[in-house]
């Protein structure tokens, strides 16, 4: 199946407004998907933390380098949290008509980022961008997977009681 979107999940920028490691490596692998697949698009998603450019923006720029079309590379700057990031991504998708879609995130964020999209009405597949743990806001591969099993938990139960965002 070709996609008709591969669609990178943003992550922190620095404190300069520039790519953290985890987002250099989701926008490679979501390149790299890109390239090999034929989808027709690629779009980031994640919005600004304070001041600094928005993590799309970002992520734009790094693919640009990577030598994806820019014709082809679309930016959701407003979401703040995965939850954000699939509903924002759906109305693109459905704008666009696009219907087919790989999620590209961490690997251990998978299954919640899949929820998450599934909570807003679309069925996409995941990839996993190799996790590195030199630094970063977790201290091991552990707390990492108890922070995604309480997150996936608390989308679960989101999705239950309708409470998934506009």
């Amino acid at each position: 199946m070709v996609p008709d979107v591969v669609i990178v999940l943003g992550a922190s920028t620095s404190s300069s407004g520039g790519p953290t490691p985890t987002l250099r490596r989701r926008v490679v692998k979501g390149v790299r998907i890109f390239e090999n697949t034929g989808a027709g698009a690629l779009l980031m998603t994640g919005g600004p933390a304070g001041r600094k450019p928005a993590e799309s923006e970002v992520m734009r720029d790094l693919a640009r380098l990577a030598g994806a079309p820019e014709d082809r590379i679309f930016v959701e700057t407003e979401s703040r949290s995965t939850f954000e990031n699939a509903r924002r991504a759906a109305d693109i998708m459905r704008l666009h008509g696009w219907t087919r879609a790989v999620v590209v995130t961490d690997t251990l964020h998978i299954p919640r980022a899949l929820l998450a999209f599934l909570g807003v009405g679309v069925r996409a597949t995941g990839r996993g961008a190799r996790i590195v743990w030199r630094g970063g806001p977790f201290r091991s591969p552990f707390h990492y997977l108890a922070y995604e099993i309480a997150g996936f938990v608390w989308y679960a139960a989101r999705i239950i009681l309708r409470r998934v965002p506009d």
